[in-house]
């Protein structure tokens, strides 16, 4: 997501990356790496965090990939219900988005993790001017 944002509001939005059954301070897969040094992006510094609800309550927005993300999210804090949706939904609008979402590869062959990249990837590009939009940037 911080690659995709337009280099001048890069400093001035925040983007980061949790997750709400995350090991606290796992490197990325292999294949996680491989298929982000594909696009430019090094990954190896990465450390996985557990999502808190002090993240949730900071957040301005939160793009979770399935819809059982959305409600782990919801059971650590009920009122971030207007701040949180599935990538997929918010994307191409919740009356054409599909609630299964994008599942984790975690335990997938390389291939799958290529497609879960080029599907998240295929996602953010048409949320993007919302993002943008909501977070009073354009």
């Amino acid at each position: 997501m911080r690659a995709k944002l337009p280099p001048e509001l890069r400093d001035g939005i925040r983007v980061s990356s949790a997750g709400i059954m995350a090991g606290e301070g796992m490197p990325p897969t292999s294949f996680s790496v491989r298929v982000m040094e594909k696009r430019g992006i090094d990954l190896r510094g990465h450390r996985s965090r557990r999502l808190t609800r002090e993240m949730v309550e900071q957040a301005d927005l939160i793009l979770a990939l399935e819809d059982d993300h959305r409600r782990g999210v919801l059971s650590m804090d009920p009122s971030a219900s207007g701040k949180v949706q599935v990538l997929s939904d918010f994307a191409v609008g919740p009356e054409r988005g599909d609630r299964s979402g994008i599942h984790d590869p975690v335990g997938g062959s390389l291939e799958i993790y290529e497609e879960t990249c080029r599907r998240i990837d295929e996602h953010l590009n048409r949320a993007l001017p919302e993002i943008l939009d909501r977070m009073g940037a354009k």
